[in-house]
């Protein structure tokens, strides 16, 4: 092995090493309330179900848990809980799953980070 490719393999594990001892940065945490439009739940579910889970466990995007509730003024709400932020490609994806109208009538974003005593950090 020469003295080059030795030193480049040194420099590399030490800044894994680096990495590795740097603070974890603080849980991040993304609660979602959507207005789904009226009749339009079936498209709601297949949007997150076939387009954007996949997506987001391809880019390490753990979602907590996905829920539909009754009791909006149109219809009925669907809610997750995911813990990390959207992707560009997330973002072109609801475009795109939005082509024929509207899927929702309004979202409600809340970006959360766990109290120190929450189970969930």
């Amino acid at each position: 092995m020469n003295i080059g490719f030795r030193i480049g393999l040194l420099i590399l594990a030490l800044s894994s090493a680096v990495r590795a001892a740097e603070p974890a940065a603080p849980p991040y945490f993304e609660l979602r309330l959507y207005a789904v439009t009226s009749n339009k739940m079936d498209g709601v579910l297949e949007r997150f179900r076939e387009t954007v889970e996949p997506v987001r466990r391809r880019h390490g995007i753990r979602t907590v848990g996905y829920w539909s509730a009754p009791g909006t003024t149109n219809g009925r709400a669907f809610v997750y809980l995911m813990a990390a932020a959207a992707t560009e490609e997330l973002q072109r994806l609801e475009k795109e799953t939005e082509k024929n109208g509207k899927l929702c009538s309004g979202v409600v974003a809340l970006k959360m980070t766990p109290a120190d005593f929450s189970a969930l950090k």
